[in-house]
């Protein structure tokens, strides 16, 4: 059909919208800011069976049931206030048929200068799209007598958490009939307090779209509690139709029990937790339990990570003998099976810093519920450990510069000796003794000579190999021992002497110390330094040190601060 008659662009758009407000299956309206009506199309006039003069200043509570009205009023005054579009799924029971019907509303702010003046929005009926949902509950009389038989709270749930279904335990347990509860939500039938907690379980599972097993509790009106094992899933129809679907099984009576057997084990656990020393609950597969004084020794931060870590995570890959950590676990366990108790010490490693902490432990086997399980006390060998060791070092080092004392420069020349033997290339030995020592103890006292001392101790090291010892010989007397130099004995008495030299230049060099009092005093300080060759032939070490020590004596003699050679 065609036409002469031509309309301006404005006439044209009022006639099209017109057209297909009141041709398109949507509710479209608008509303001011009290929540009235301001206009409707005529096909949600014609769905709600009103026309728009008696529309006109009255409010969605005229239209549909008073629940619906209060949920939708509540949508909207977060719209006036947010200023941000909302999209929700909405169940209706119409006024005028009785009828109950979905929508997916949209509503959008309209705003006037900055201002939110009122709300426009469309409801676009999903009903028929959620029939195949009903059609699945209208042939269900044999399916729900099964149901109704079963041990178990077993509903159905939409998006919204309102019921679709709920079998007979699940109506007595809410305390309703069937007909208070369908088309309810939790927050309409139990306490507010429950109805989070019910609600928040569902959400979860409808967002991650994964099965959730929980626990949950439902006070009921007269006070008392029943607790239940809820699995709830969601179901997936076609359309992208989503429910959820729950089972609740009753475990009241089952808690009350283990709230005995817990106040039982609690007594036992505050012994179990009081004991300072490491305790550790296992079977001969896993980790189960462990104290306090367990997580602080295995370098840990909760019982948790005690239990995801297996035998290997609390152990060194090799003991310090060398044993594999994992076999050497196997065998204490079968060996306090089988002898119901075992003594040993092993070697642990904490989990926060990697640390290697050696430990005695004392395993003993339990019978519990006929299963073997094994107790294992921990005592940490560390703090003896390191006693044996500082009294060892004590014995071979100088406490004062943390030198090799004279007994392990003994031990030292003499492999030093055994090796030239073997290599067949000279070692040497220097003496060294400082210049103008006395003089700084006797003017600012024993600390100050201390820290010269040290800082002599620094100097020497730094400028010697790794191979090579330097050791405080008592007083202000060191030695030097520098080992594998060449096979020719020249060759090893010129390095010797080269080495001698660079020593006796940078202990001349000055020294600054820093008294007690804060004040910092310059003191200069030489040495006279002998050197002496040793090499394939000879086996006397005190023959080595005398003519080591003449060699020294003999640079004091010549006026200090210098180094003389002696030759076998």
């Amino acid at each position: 059909m065609t036409t002469e008659k031509s309309l301006s662009p404005t006439q044209l758009r009022r006639l099209g919208l017109a057209l297909l407000t009141d041709h398109i299956k949507v509710v479209a309206f608008i509303k001011d800011c009290q929540g009235r009506y301001v206009w409707m199309n005529p096909y949600g006039l014609r769905l709600f069976e009103t026309s728009l003069n008696t529309l006109m200043g009255r409010t969605l509570q005229d239209l549909v049931g008073t629940a619906q009205a209060k949920d939708c009023a509540a949508a909207e005054l977060q719209v006036l206030r947010s200023g941000q579009v909302q999209q929700r799924v909405e169940h209706l029971v119409l006024r005028s048929t009785n009828e109950r019907r979905s929508f997916r509303t949209t509503r959008v702010p309209i705003e006037h200068e900055g201002t939110v003046v009122g709300i426009c929005g469309y409801s676009q009926e999903i009903t028929h799209d959620l029939a195949h949902t009903a059609s699945l509950l209208d042939s269900k009389s044999l399916l729900d007598d099964i149901l109704n038989q079963l041990p178990a709270l077993i509903y159905i749930k939409d998006l919204n958490g309102a019921y679709l279904y709920a079998n007979q335990m699940t109506l007595q347990s809410l305390e309703h009939t069937l007909g208070e509860v369908i088309g309810k939500t939790d927050f309409e039938l139990v306490d507010a307090t429950t109805a989070k907690s019910f609600r928040a379980v569902d959400q979860a599972v409808l967002a991650s779209g994964q099965r959730l097993e929980r626990e949950e509790t439902l006070t009921l009106s007269n006070g008392s509690h029943k607790r239940y094992l809820s699995l709830k899933q969601p179901l997936e129809f076609p359309e992208k139709t989503r429910v959820l679907l729950g089972f609740s099984t009753d475990i009241t009576n089952i808690k009350r029990t283990q709230d005995a057997l817990a106040q039982s084990e609690a007594r036992f656990r505050t012994l179990f937790e009081a004991s300072s020393e490491a305790v550790v609950l296992m079977t001969s597969e896993r980790l189960i339990d462990c104290n306090l004084a367990a997580l602080h020794l295995f370098g840990l931060a909760s019982k948790d990570d005690f239990l995801n870590c297996t035998l290997g995570d609390l152990a060194p890959e090799k003991q310090p003998c060398g044993t594999d950590s994992t076999e050497q676990a196997k065998k204490i366990i079968a060996t306090t099976l089988a002898h119901h108790s075992y003594r040993t010490e092993i070697t642990i490693q904490r989990w926060d810093t990697a640390e290697l902490v050696p430990v005695e432990i004392v395993a003993t086997s339990l019978q519990i519920d006929q299963e073997p399980l094994l107790m294992v006390t921990l005592r940490d060998f560390s703090a003896h450990r390191k006693e044996i060791a500082m009294m060892e070092r004590l014995a071979l080092y100088d406490p004062l510069t943390d030198l090799p004392n004279r007994k392990l420069l003994k031990d030292r020349l003499q492999l030093a000796l055994s090796s030239v033997q073997r290599q067949q290339r000279h070692a040497a030995l220097m003496f060294l003794d400082l210049d103008n020592f006395k003089p700084l103890n006797d003017q600012f006292g024993h600390q100050a000579g201390d820290l010269l001392l040290r800082e002599v101790g620094g100097r020497l090291k730094r400028h010697l190999r790794a191979e090579d010892t330097v050791a405080r010989q008592g007083g202000d007397e060191f030695i030097v021992l520098l080992v594998d130099l060449d096979e020719s004995r020249l060759r090893a008495e010129l390095h010797a002497l080269k080495v001698a030299e660079k020593l006796r230049h940078e202990l001349q060099n000055p020294y600054l110390i820093q008294l007690q009092t804060g004040k910092t005093v310059e003191h200069h300080c030489s040495s006279s330094i002998g050197v002496t060759i040793f090499g394939p032939g000879e086996t006397n070490m005190d023959d080595v040190l005398r003519r080591a020590d003449y060699a020294m004596y003999r640079a004091k003699a010549k006026g200090r601060n210098c180094v003389r050679l002696n030759v076998a």
